[in-house]
């Protein structure tokens, strides 16, 4: 799955309480591997686990790649506002923004379980074996939704931590992001092109200023 937005959707909770009440974004059964990339789910619910995304399998195993992937303001009444997996259903997140996930089981209970690290991540709340090159905050800098035509996603705001978070030339990093414009670009005006973490790659303002100098008359 890639340049996607899962925005606003519900898991709700049934009367005999099976598995489809989990994953408000997104659940993910049965074996194989999943990829997502460029994407962005935000505003999704559950009514048990996994406001974003959640596994469920009844046999078999499979793993979750998520790269470059923008998780953003979903909630679970459950356990994993933003993901919720187990041992054998491991998910690893790269290059990716988790940031203002809630969910009943408390503030670090964003990313349950077998949730991993492949680098490069700006997290808040989300409790996962450690990259060296992750940030955990308080405040991922995430802006207000944009709506086109074609997709809904959110900017980074200006001194965001995720704003050329890889460093220059990482094998991480796509070649576009969600919108389809080119990764990477300069997005803190270093003259230096990185790639942003989470899905839309943003690029520094060219800000024009108008000198006046003093007239010399002879």
């Amino acid at each position: 799955m890639t340049q996607s937005s899962l925005i606003a959707n519900h898991a709700i909770k049934n009367k005999t309480d099976c598995p489809l009440s989990s994953g408000g974004g997104l659940l993910v059964s049965g074996s194989g591997s999943v990829q997502i990339e460029n994407s962005t789910f935000a505003e999704n619910s559950a009514a048990t686990n996994g406001g974003a995304l959640a596994t469920f399998s009844v046999s078999g195993q499979h793993s979750i790649s998520i790269t470059a992937t923008t998780i953003y303001s979903n909630t679970a009444a459950g356990s994993g506002g933003a993901i919720d997996t187990n041992a054998t259903r491991p998910v690893k997140l790269t290059l990716s923004v988790v940031s203002n996930n809630s969910s009943a089981a408390g503030s670090l209970s964003d990313c349950t379980d077998n949730v991993s690290s492949g680098g490069f991540n700006v997290l808040e709340g989300c409790s996962l074996p450690l990259n060296a090159s992750d940030v955990i905050t308080t405040d991922a800098g995430v802006g207000p939704q944009q709506t086109t035509p074609y997709a809904v996603y959110y900017m980074l705001l200006p001194g965001s931590p995720a704003i050329d978070m890889a460093p220059e030339g990482a094998a991480v990093c796509p070649a576009v992001d969600q919108r389809g414009l080119p990764r990477p670009a300069d997005g803190d005006d270093d003259m230096v092109a990185r790639c942003d973490a989470g899905a839309i790659e943003m690029k520094a303002v060219l800000v024009l200023r108008t000198i006046f100098l003093p007239l010399l008359l002879k």
